[in-house]
């Protein structure tokens, strides 16, 4: 079962610049001048297609190689070969060394088992390395159970710890504590009503179990996350609640450190408030930023939302709403949010005018990649448009170190496989700065997407 891996491709990142230019020789002789760019040019391309294979992204390394490659194309175009030669030579051999670390920093982290499991989240663990989140099947208590495993930074499993009840655990979520803990959170059937209710389970830095805790209605209720709030202790809980008075509900838990309820409330309003995920970099004592879709579900009629929740004297209510016209209908599992300032960009995958409606597989439409830069008040400063001619959907989105935000998608539009992953970057103004897919000849899902802050992703 491969559960987690760090990617990047030298083809995308060195094609999707431009990066696949050529030493130049010192001669003035164009014709030995083109036969030396083609030769640089197949080295470098035999060297992408041998790096076809999980490794990491260099943000830093992108930059300095962007900068190299301007200004060896700025000699080439001043006519200054002899400058120009040294300059596509020094770019030659920081590709190279590029190259080289990028190979020697992947890694692939597989657990091979007799069952389907999956990773559903991963976050940074205490101390260095990665802590994710997954669910396995027969496992150790009921059906299906809910896992953490704890990585090193190069993908070696430390421990794994397993929780649940004689039933369903699902759709699990990890976040660290201040404490040194961490917070796992997942849909279960197995306590209080089996019809789904929020299982969320506080461990110490080894994974050992120090309390769990059961939240929920009279209906089925999934977790979006357990959030801690800060060194004070107090855990926000958001939840979809699928039977509310008005539709689909959001369902927020306030506890104290030991996950007992301080306050619990179903917030939204008329029609369907269905939130897909937090806001990157909001999360605070004060509140949050929550991102969705509301409208009408059976129907398919949903846009996107933004909803800013807050947090006054231990009582949760909605402080904002903002609904987005990006020009179609979302599907609610591709709305994520990273918080900037002033404004916020977020994905959706949309059901647009421009591409044929057709079923596949449960979907009642294809579906385009859409990122925006949303403002306050829901003015979308700029919006972009990816994807091919069948489904594409976004299913994360991280800032870069380097600048711009990475996009991890599923598409049937590319790839090499019946459904594949699609990773892609954009700059601060929404243009594309590269692109790759992921995948085999079979089927691959993306179910967490997590930037590593020294460079590269973990999905």
């Amino acid at each position: 079962m491969r559960y987690c891996f760090r990617v990047s491709t030298i083809a995308a990142l060195l094609a999707g610049l431009g990066l696949l230019a050529a030493g130049c020789s010192e001669k003035v002789d164009p014709e030995a001048l083109r036969q030396q760019i083609a030769a640089d040019r197949a080295q470098l391309d035999a060297l992408a297609i041998e790096s076809e294979k999980a490794t990491l992204l260099f943000s830093d390394g992108l930059e300095g190689l962007s900068g190299k490659k301007e200004s060896a194309a700025a000699a080439l175009e001043s006519g200054n070969l002899p400058d120009a030669a040294a300059k596509y030579e020094e770019l030659l051999t920081a590709s190279k060394d590029f190259v080289r670390q990028v190979e020697e920093s992947a890694w692939v982290s597989e657990v091979e088992q007799d069952r389907a499991d999956w990773a559903a989240a991963v976050c940074a663990a205490h101390g260095g390395g990665y802590v994710v989140a997954g669910v396995v099947t027969h496992g150790e208590r009921g059906d299906k159970d809910v896992y953490l495993a704890k990585l090193t930074p190069t993908g070696e499993e430390v421990w794994r710890r397993v929780f649940g009840g004689p039933e369903k655990e699902l759709a699990a979520r990890v976040r660290p504590t201040p404490d040194g803990g961490y917070l796992l959170s997942a849909q279960t059937s197995s306590f209080k009503d089996y019809s789904g209710d929020i299982f969320v389970v506080k461990t110490d830095g080894n994974g050992e179990e120090e309390w769990s805790q059961t939240y929920g209605g009279s209906g089925t209720d999934a977790p979006v996350g357990a959030l801690p709030l800060g060194d004070g202790g107090k855990i926000l809980i958001v939840a979809r609640a699928f039977n509310g008075a008005d539709g689909m509900d959001v369902y927020t838990v306030l506890t104290d450190s030991a996950g007992e309820i301080l306050h619990e409330a179903r917030v939204g309003g008329a029609g369907d408030q269905y939130i897909n995920s937090v806001a990157a970099g909001t999360v605070s004592p004060e509140g949050l930023l929550l991102a969705g879709v509301e409208g009408d579900l059976n129907l398919n009629a949903t846009k996107p939302l933004l909803m800013r929740i807050e947090i006054v004297e231990d009582a949760v209510r909605v402080a904002e709403k903002v609904a987005v016209d990006l020009g179609g209908y979302a599907n609610p599992d591709s709305i994520f949010a990273v918080a900037g300032e002033g404004e916020t960009l977020m994905t959706a995958g949309l059901i647009t005018e421009d591409k044929q409606i057709r079923a596949w597989n449960g979907h009642d439409a294809s579906e385009d990649i859409v990122v925006a830069a949303v403002g306050t008040s829901g003015a979308i400063r700029w919006r972009s448009q990816f994807g091919g001619d069948a489904w594409d959907s976004p299913r994360g989105l991280a800032a870069m170190n380097g600048g711009g935000h990475a996009i991890l998608a599923q598409t049937r539009s590319y790839g090499a496989g019946e459904e594949d992953l699609y990773l892609f970057a954009v700059d601060a103004s929404g243009e594309e700065v590269w692109a790759r897919t992921i995948g085999t000849d079979a089927f691959e899902v993306g179910h967490a997407f997590y930037a590593v802050p020294a460079g590269g992703f973990l999905i």
